[in-house]
């Protein structure tokens, strides 16, 4: 193979993987645009588990128009910091409904019961749902996701990587 089809067959990978990360980028950043600017309904849901991830954020059963749905208490970022000097009970820092969650952990054993107590089975929470879409909705406050912007940042790194090539060629 010659050098040149070599560099052009870089180059076509590259810019196929810079159109991935930018579309994949761009539609999750308009998914979480579209939740965040149609869920203009409100209805109270009443929580029925706990997610599986280390927030172990409350997951609410809501009803709109007959139909059942459940959503979870979403965080922008959960940050967790482990010690050994920390107590063995979980704490939070800060406020539960701020977009960013800030857990101290005890690093050689750890009991995270937050949301169960500060958010019982059973307990009601506020709910906003797309009218349109029922399923796109968030509890009690919007947390942005920065992974779509994260994928088009990304997508970065291939065109500066084509633009070297074809300047350095």
């Amino acid at each position: 193979m010659r050098t040149e089809d070599a560099l052009l067959v870089i180059v076509g990978l590259l810019a196929a993987v810079t159109v991935l990360f930018l579309t994949l980028g761009m539609w999750l950043y308009l998914k979480n645009q579209r939740i965040k600017n149609n869920s203009v309904d409100h209805v109270l849901g009443k929580v029925v588990g706990y997610s599986a991830n280390q927030s172990r954020a409350p997951i609410v059963e809501y009803e709109v128009n007959g139909r059942k749905y459940k959503s979870t208490l979403r965080y922008s970022a959960v940050i967790t910091t482990s010690s050994t000097f920390n107590p063995v009970k979980s704490e939070i820092k800060g406020d539960l409904l701020a977009t960013k969650l800030r857990i101290r952990n005890n690093s050689v054993m750890s009991v995270n019961t937050i949301m169960q107590e500060s958010f019982p089975i059973g307990s009601r929470m506020n709910v906003y749902y797309n009218p349109d879409k029922p399923k796109e909705s968030f509890v009690e406050r919007f947390a942005p996701s920065y992974v779509g912007m994260i994928f088009m940042g990304v997508a970065v790194i291939p065109i500066v990587s084509v633009v070297l090539i074809i300047v350095l060629s």
